[in-house]
């Protein structure tokens, strides 16, 4: 009972450490507060501590219990020894009283001696008495040990019972060590879940600041803290990369990207952002394919069929670009740049009035979209609509100012013989972008009109060095050799433009006139024929072949072929002439 006590007591000490250390705690004002985690760390220490200790009582307690149960064994093992002692003397008085009796009384009846009959049964009667009074006091002695056996075995039942107590004790110490090892394990799980939120919390901290803030080295450098916290930090990357683009450091951008894109393969805004600048530079089948990538994710991505319409159009793909222009403007009919995009496409199919009718749409979707007033300048200028080209060419440049406008209306001035203004203009537009290739070679044209050759060759030169393939710079720098008179040079620069592009009709009809001022006009017909092949509409092509059949029919002495020769002239002439009134209305 004093052990079951003990047991009872170590329980409720158990759990007053428990239940009231945590209490203890709840209401403490005067001390430093300690979180739950600490309450709890010291609470399993208490309890592992308590623990033990039970566990070496329950091992004494075992031991005690043992010593109990070798007592009732030695003590049963006695009494059951005196027992069969007493028996067996019991049962050797009972043999010899029977014995006695079964020999006497034959004697008796055989013998007829009563006395000796007497004196013998009054001996067994002893003898039995005797017996009897042994009998008696083996059965008080067995009486008189009983009790001890009994108490024995209460001893050893109450013992038993401590022991099973005890067990049962040890079992709900198990379980408690079970639950507290729970509770233990929760509270590593939940500092290192608040430790992976307050981590991923400053790094989202980061991350917003670094879209805040407008300083862009500044949020640069939020970014990389951000990656450095978080290696695989996708969204970091990426606006990161978005930020060195805008720098211009295209390099650092694309190693930006890639890595974005390696953590995260299906991150269709790094894939998007990846393929703008592949884009920008110059690795069109890079941007396509990342473009086309997006696409496949998330089919409904307009912005996506949109810059890949741009790039298949720079390719040549034109049917191919129609198809994303048409999917983009499907997918946001609202987007203006899609269908300017497309009416330039569609002017250069030849549909100019599809290519009006979206230049106006994509004004009217965006009144401030100077790039689609400026081509709709262009447009207007091509059909000779010249008051509407300029009202559209003054909008986009009072929109933005930049150098294309510039130049647009440079060209228009130059056609309506305002050479002096459109020198203006495209020096303004050189001055807005040094490396507009266009604009140069438009402004060594007209200072070639205007007796500036030097300036002019200086102009187109420039234009060549910066973009060496431009094929329209060779062949206008082959037509100015031309007019100086220098004929090698100028055959040299025009075979340059032809290597460049042969699919440009101007520079075959160069080459023919050069051929003309060099008397080799069977060459320069064949030139002729290949420009006309290419530009069936081009008025001086057919005027300057007709100068070259007339020229020959001139010095041919064959009637038949001088009339061949004056025939087609005149077809070529009515051609031109035809093509002038067409023009005209």
């Amino acid at each position: 009972m004093k052990k079951i006590l003990l047991y009872s007591a170590l329980m409720m000490f158990v759990c007053m450490n428990v239940f009231g250390q945590q209490q203890k705690n709840m209401y403490m004002t005067m001390q430093p507060q300690k979180t739950e985690v600490q309450v709890l760390e010291e609470t399993v220490s208490q309890l592992q501590a308590d623990n033990q200790a039970m566990q070496k009582q329950l091992e004494r307690m075992e031991k005690e219990v043992g010593l109990y149960r070798e007592d009732v064994r030695a003590k049963e093992a006695a009494i059951n020894e005196d027992q069969g002692h007493w028996l067996t003397l019991l049962s050797i008085v009972i043999g010899a009283i029977v014995m006695i009796l079964g020999v006497g009384v034959p004697l008796f009846l055989n013998n007829r001696n009563e006395k000796y009959l007497e004196k013998l049964l009054s001996d067994a009667k002893q003898e039995a008495s005797s017996a009897k009074e042994q009998a008696e006091k083996a059965v008080k002695a067995l009486n008189s040990i009983q009790p001890q056996v009994e108490a024995v075995k209460e001893q050893a039942d109450s013992a038993a019972n401590q022991a099973e107590q005890a067990k049962q004790a040890v079992e709900t110490i198990e379980e408690l060590k079970k639950h507290i090892d729970a509770i233990e394990k929760k509270i590593n799980n939940d500092a290192i879940n608040a430790e992976k939120a307050a981590k991923e919390a400053q790094e989202y901290r980061l991350f917003t600041q670094a879209l805040s803030e407008e300083n862009e080295a500044k949020s640069i450098e939020l970014y990389t803290k951000a990656i450095e916290m978080n290696p695989d930090y996708a969204d970091a990357y990426n606006n990161r990369g978005n930020l060195k683009r805008k720098m211009g450091d295209k390099e650092g951008a694309l190693q930006d990207y890639n890595k974005a894109i390696e953590l995260f393969p299906d991150l269709t805004t790094a894939l998007y952002n990846r393929g703008l600048l592949k884009k920008d530079l110059g690795d069109n089948d890079g941007a396509i394919k990342d473009f086309s990538k997006v696409i496949e994710i998330s089919p409904n991505d307009g912005f996506s069929y949109y810059n890949r319409g741009v790039l298949k159009m720079k390719m040549g793909k034109l049917e191919e670009a129609m198809q994303d222009y048409d999917k983009a403007i499907e997918l946001n009919p609202n987007y203006s740049s899609s269908y300017n995009n497309r009416g330039t496409l569609k002017k250069n199919l030849g549909d100019c009035k599809g290519a009006l009718d979206d230049y106006d749409k994509a004004i009217v979707l965006d009144p401030n979209n100077a790039a689609a007033y400026n081509n709709r300048g262009v447009e207007k200028m091509e059909l000779g609509d010249y008051k509407g080209a300029m009202k559209d060419f003054d909008k986009s440049i009072s929109l933005c100012p930049d150098a294309i406008a510039y130049n647009s209306r440079g060209n228009l001035k130059n056609k309506l013989g305002n050479k002096e203004l459109a020198l203006e203009d495209y020096n303004e537009a050189l001055k807005i972008n040094p490396d507009y290739t266009i604009a140069y070679i438009n402004r060594g044209t007209i200072r070639g009109d205007m007796g500036e050759l030097d300036e002019a060759i200086k102009d187109y030169n420039k234009a060549i060095e910066l973009d060496p393939d431009n094929a329209n710079a060779y062949n206008n720098l082959a037509d100015l050799w031309l007019r100086m008179n220098n004929y090698d040079i100028a055959m040299k620069t025009i075979n340059k433009a032809i290597e460049k592009d042969n699919n440009l009709y101007i520079a075959f009809a160069t080459r023919g006139e050069i051929y003309m001022a060099m008397g080799e006009l069977y060459k320069a017909i064949e030139d002729f024929d290949r420009s006309l092949s290419i530009e069936n509409d081009y008025i001086e092509g057919y005027e300057n072949r007709a100068k070259c059949y007339r020229k020959l029919a001139e010095t041919e002495e064959d009637p038949t072929k001088k009339a061949e020769l004056f025939t087609k002239a005149e077809a070529d002439e009515k051609t031109a002439e035809s093509l002038k009134k067409d023009k005209e209305q």
